[in-house]
């Protein structure tokens, strides 16, 4: 009878701890949140124009932004997962007349890297900077 009442007590125990353990471990899982990732181009020369601008989409991939590119400053945005370390973030922008331009990449509003001032004399050389994390 004892033996009955162990056993009966050991099983609802091992029960217990085993559906304890099997619980959803996606619940704990914890997701990649988003990024806001920003490409900014200052210029102090006057009245220049982007003639092609290419920066780092929400995939890592190169993307061509085709829009506005007479005005400046100009910022892109891209909402993404978190770039992961060892990615390369990169903008590259050509200009419409020789320039100074200044290239800014930002993860969530932080300045991760900047370019300073790149002085370009001839307009088919491209200004380019990258940030490796």
């Amino acid at each position: 009878m004892k033996t009955k009442i162990y056993l009966k007590t050991a099983l609802a125990i091992a029960l217990l701890v085993v559906s304890a353990s099997c619980k959803d471990k996606n619940k704990n899982e914890v997701k990649p949140k988003a990024s806001s990732v920003a490409y900014r181009i200052t210029s102090p020369t006057a009245n220049i124009a982007l003639t092609s601008l290419i920066v780092t989409d929400s995939k890592g991939k190169d993307s061509t932004i085709t829009k506005d590119l007479n005005k400046l400053p100009k910022t892109v945005t891209i909402i993404r997962k978190a770039p992961k370390k060892g990615e390369t973030l990169s903008i590259k922008t050509k200009v419409d007349k020789p320039a100074s331009v200044r290239l800014e990449i930002l993860i969530n509003g932080k300045v991760v890297k900047d370019s300073k001032a790149i002085e370009i004399k001839d307009i088919k050389n491209e200004a380019k900077t990258d940030h490796k994390l």
